[in-house]
């Protein structure tokens, strides 16, 4: 009873009132490690890491196969900057439980931040076999296809979040950078005319679209058939037809005087 009015007053941010449930929780019997793991959780939510940590121990002790435990520590470490650690920890909660999917979040989190794409990929696939519509993990999977250098798998990927996503916000930001992406690969494709410069690209001459975009500048080598690709107005191109039609008007005029 003490341990889900506690969970309830968490979720309503009220950490000290869900804290004295946790207390009397813990006074009614000798061993109470879920009670342990939400006073350790209310401890880090308030910054009071040591504290957090000295609970979560306890509520592994009590409890030996704590997943949810070992991961809650293994954030605090890595918020911490204790980045090693926390990859031993994360690796623990796995072992407590497979298909923990907070842990192998945690473990593609580090591995990102370390630039180890294929390996975060591995992580980031096992994790949406586990929660297939959550939009982060397929977001990450679709950085990692990105920073591999294949856009022409990333693309997609992004659409498939977008498609599940319910914060309006990331939404509209990821279309935005699929959209960049699309117009890079757009001007990479080997054998087309480049519709900014009007220059012909080829291989070894990619042209570029300028800009960083949301995760990062960057773009490689689209060998996809041109029918497959995004058609993307080039700038100023409805000025051209504009330009075009008014300079015909203009040469009708002086042809009639």
């Amino acid at each position: 009873m003490h341990n889900t009015l506690s969970v309830i007053h968490v979720q309503r941010g009220e950490f000290d009132k869900a804290m004295e449930h946790v207390d009397a929780a813990i006074a009614e019997k000798d061993k109470m490690p879920d009670a342990h793991l939400i006073k350790g959780v209310l401890h880090y939510k308030k910054g009071e890491k040591d504290l957090a940590m000295k609970e979560l121990d306890v509520a592994i002790k009590q409890k030996e196969k704590n997943a949810e435990a070992r991961n809650t520590k293994a954030d605090i470490l890595f918020s911490s900057g204790k980045v090693d650690e926390a990859l031993a920890e994360y690796k623990n909660a796995l072992k407590d439980d497979p298909k923990y999917h907070q842990a192998l979040i945690g473990i593609s989190n580090i591995l990102i931040q370390r630039q180890q794409w294929q390996e975060a990929l591995d992580q980031l696939h096992l994790a949406q076999e586990l929660k297939p519509e959550d939009a982060n993990t397929i977001y990450s999977i679709a950085i990692c296809l990105e920073k591999l250098g294949k856009p022409e798998m990333a693309i997609p990927k992004f659409n498939e979040g977008i498609l599940v996503d319910s914060n309006v916000q990331t939404r509209m930001q990821i279309q935005q950078h699929v959209r960049e992406l699309q117009q890079r690969q757009f001007l990479n494709v080997p054998g087309l005319i480049n519709p900014v410069s009007g220059d012909l690209v080829g291989p070894g001459s990619a042209s570029q679209v300028p800009g960083s975009g949301l995760f990062g500048a960057g773009s490689s080598f689209f060998s996809a058939p041109f029918k497959d690709l995004i058609k993307i107005k080039a700038p100023g191109e409805k000025e051209d037809k504009k330009a075009e039609k008014s300079g015909d008007k203009k040469t009708e005029k002086s042809g009639d005087k």
